[in-house]
């Protein structure tokens, strides 16, 4: 998947608009603007790999609670599209956290 692929999904997903994990779980199980099951798991991986680059970069930054939270506040990073996730790539002790749990959930899809 390619990372311009990557962002348009996650502005379709719209977390900034409610933090609904559930409703954007739901989207992504009824492929509302994805083509297949396999964009999915692409999408999915890509979400994973980019968070893990966002943990590597600012882990040495963060003093907002335990690991829990932590992971939390990466995935919100991600969920709020990539002028944040690129905020906070070049500014590590950049955070806009919402403390909404957690856009990671999102991506429970069960068929």
């Amino acid at each position: 998947m390619t990372n311009q692929r990557f962002w348009d999904l996650i502005e379709k997903c719209n977390w900034k608009s409610d933090y609904n994990y559930e409703r954007i779980c739901q989207e992504l199980k009824d492929l509302k603007f994805l083509n297949s099951k396999e964009e999915y798991k692409e999408f999915e991986k890509k979400f994973y790999e980019t968070k893990n680059i966002l943990y590597k970069k600012t882990f040495d930054f963060y003093n907002y609670g335990g690991d829990d939270s932590f992971d939390d506040m990466l995935s919100d990073t991600i969920g709020q599209g990539e002028k944040s996730y690129n905020n906070m790539i070049n500014n590590p002790s950049y955070c806009n956290y919402n403390g909404k749990e957690s856009f990671a959930y999102s991506f429970h899809v069960n068929w």
